[in-house]
């Protein structure tokens, strides 16, 4: 591979919620199933559950979500899990870059 060529690494998106609210919304809209405990960058183990980007920016998109409290969490190829700070803004533009 050349020195300009660029490499596609593989994202995992996860969402955290923050309290028994959204982790009772969330039951509702994915899989029990696709909860992982894992250990991220800053040491502590966390409930993660697995989504993918749409998800990601349907949470965060939609009024009737306004009172959930969760953060998002994303790993990219082989580095550990870490917390990820998105807005609105910032995923209008990832997602014109991914279509």
């Amino acid at each position: 591979m050349g020195k300009n060529s660029k490499t596609i690494r593989k994202i995992q998106w996860y969402i955290v919620a923050g309290d028994d609210y959204t982790y009772q919304s969330l039951l509702g809209m994915l899989s029990e199933d696709d909860i992982e405990v894992n250990e991220c960058v800053d040491g502590v183990k966390r409930k993660l559950w697995k989504c993918d980007y749409d998800f990601v920016c349907k949470i965060f998109k939609n009024k009737s979500y306004k009172n959930f409290d969760f953060t998002i969490h994303k790993k990219v190829g082989d580095s550990p899990i870490k917390e990820c700070h998105l807005s609105y803004s910032k995923l209008r533009i990832k997602r014109l870059r991914y279509i």
